[in-house]
């Protein structure tokens, strides 16, 4: 069954980058009225002498005494959709909800992975695996938002 979902929808992962570095571009200790960290990072993927950049909006609860648990959302709306400031809180991020319950939560968006277009979508990560792109059952930018973040993915 996983073979399929590889073959026909998410394409096959590639397992390998040349090195990966974690960028603190903001932290904000007083986010959320006080109840949270706001982290911003950058995770750059070097490969082949290529490189992109990928964006991560963090929300770590302050009061979690221990590491707290995290959700990841796959942004596919508009990017005010995860606004840090929290100046358009949308529903489709209630980030104050998970906050307020103990967990942390983040959110990247899937056009620093792969652009959400047809003809731009090679645009993100798959610049760094070009020989995908050549593959019948390659990764694409559904494999790409998939893997990206995916425990056994790409990163």
């Amino acid at each position: 069954m996983l073979r399929l979902f590889e073959n026909s929808i998410y394409g096959q992962m590639p397992k390998s980058f040349d090195s990966i570095r974690f960028v603190t571009v903001r932290e904000d200790a007083a986010a959320m009225g006080g109840k949270a960290i706001l982290k911003e990072t950058d995770i750059l993927v070097y490969r082949g002498g290529k490189s992109v950049s990928i964006g991560l909006t963090m929300f770590v609860p302050k009061r979690a005494g221990k590491p707290a648990p995290a959700f990841l959302l796959i942004n596919n709306r508009p990017k005010r959709n995860t606004d840090p400031e929290r100046n358009e809180k949308s529903p489709f991020w209630p980030a104050e909800m998970v906050i307020d319950s103990g967990y942390a939560v983040a959110a990247f968006h899937v056009s620093d992975l792969a652009p959400d277009d047809k003809v731009k979508y090679t645009e993100g990560v798959l610049q760094l695996y070009p020989e995908q792109l050549q593959q019948g059952n390659g990764m694409k930018a559904i494999g790409a938002w998939a893997g990206g973040f995916a425990g056994d993915g790409l990163f």
